[in-house]
Parts: C-alpha cells; structure tokens; sequence
C-alpha cells in the first residue's frame, strides 16, 4: 500500500489537528511549571529567610536560656543567704526572748527586793521609834534620879 502524497498531507494535517492542541497543552504545562518553579524559587527563599530568622531565634533562646541559667543561680544564691538571714533572726529572736524573760525576771527581782526595802525601811522606823523612846524614857528616868539625887543632898546637908 501506497500513500500518495495527498495522502501524506492529510495525515500530517490531521497530525497537526491532534499535535497542536496537544502542544497548546505542554506550552500551558511548560507556562505552568515555569511558574510553578518561580514560586517555588520564591518558596525557598522565603524558607531561607525563615530558616536564617529560626537560626536567629534559636542563638536569642541559647542566650535566653544563659541568661535564665545565671538568673537560677543568682536566686539560689539569694534564696541560700535568705535561708542564712533567716537563722540569723531566728538566733536572734531567741536571744530578744532570753533577754525580755531576763528583764522580767528583773523586775520581779527589783519589785520584790523594793518591797524587802520598804519592809526593812518600816522595821528600821519601828525600831528607831523603840529606840527614841527607849531614850526619851532613860531621859527620863536620869532627870528623875537626877531630881531625886538633888533631893538627897539637899535633904543630906
């Protein structure tokens, strides 16, 4: 079989009716995956921005965490000197106790030698009243046996 060469035109036109449609479609897949590639260009570079910002965020939380490292420690260290301050006031809270309850052993010791004195005071008066008397009756008795004893001598001369 032989094909003449309107034949061949034929085919190759109808060829052409079938190829060129189909060519529409790889140049629209070609455009597509042209723009497809652009966005994905762009993609990448939005990932590398991404990527340099994430590599940024993670050296800014690495010093973050440094920074809250020291901050731990710095409270330890704190919380360690409040736990000393605190003893320390303890301690001293109970020396402030031993010290009021001395004072106030103080002061009944003071109260109760005061009432001692004023006893002791009124024993003194008692007895310095006693002793007045004592004296004011040997008085007394002298100037008696001193007018009795000028009775004698005048009655003995």
């Amino acid at each position: 079989m032989s094909l003449t060469k309107e034949d061949l035109q034929a085919i190759g036109t109808l060829i052409d009716g079938k190829i060129t449609p189909i060519n529409a479609r790889f140049d629209k897949l070609e455009q597509g995956q042209a723009a497809t590639n652009a966005k994905l260009d762009k993609l990448e570079q939005e990932q590398t921005a991404t990527n340099a910002k994430l590599d940024k965020l993670e050296q800014e939380q690495t010093a973050t965490n440094a920074k809250l490292d020291k901050l731990e420690q710095e409270q330890a260290a704190t919380n360690a000197k409040l736990d000393k301050f605190e003893q320390e006031q303890a301690a001293t809270n109970a020396k402030l106790d031993k010290l009021e309850q001395g004072q106030a052993e103080m002061k009944a010791l003071i109260r109760g030698s005061q009432e001692v004195i004023v006893e002791v005071v009124d024993v003194l008066g008692q007895k310095t009243d006693r002793i007045e008397k004592a004296i004011q009756d040997m008085q007394g008795a002298a100037a008696q046996n001193a007018y009795e004893l000028q009775v004698l001598k005048s009655r003995a001369q």
